[in-house]
């Protein structure tokens, strides 16, 4: 049991001068972001034959089409739960805490207002193209 108590200095993960170890985190961190790309770059040419021939052409089709609304919704979010979260923490921050209630309401009815404009225009688009 020798050692098992007495206190040792903490191992060192890397001899090497901060700058390398900088360096090399850098080019591993790179090459998985170029490998994450080249795989969702790639990807489709395997899952679209596939979800074809399951799927068939047509309800492919559909669900491309509910894929991208469901991808057009979430660029609606223009950054307003960010913008929220950031005002609340720094409320908190200042010790402002009645302001809370008041952000996170107003981010709610934004969010309505922009449903709701998004709804509106769907259901326009959908009467205009007979789809109604």
């Amino acid at each position: 049991m020798s050692g098992f108590l007495t206190p040792q200095a903490p191992a060192r993960v890397s001899d090497a001068p901060p700058a390398v170890v900088a360096h090399d985190r850098l080019s591993r961190n790179l090459l998985w972001s170029y490998g994450a790309w080249a795989a969702s770059a790639f990807a489709p040419l395997v899952t679209v034959p596939f979800c074809v021939r399951c799927l068939g052409n047509r309800l492919y089709g559909e669900w491309l089409i509910i894929m991208s609304l469901a991808a057009y919704l979430g660029l609606a979010n223009l950054g307003l739960a960010q913008t929220v979260g950031n005002r609340i923490a720094v409320a908190i921050a200042r010790k402002r805490r009645d302001e809370v209630g008041t952000l996170v309401a107003t981010g709610f009815w934004t969010y309505a207002l922009i449903a709701i404009a998004l709804i509106t225009m769907l259901l326009l688009g959908a009467h205009a193209s007979g789809h109604s």
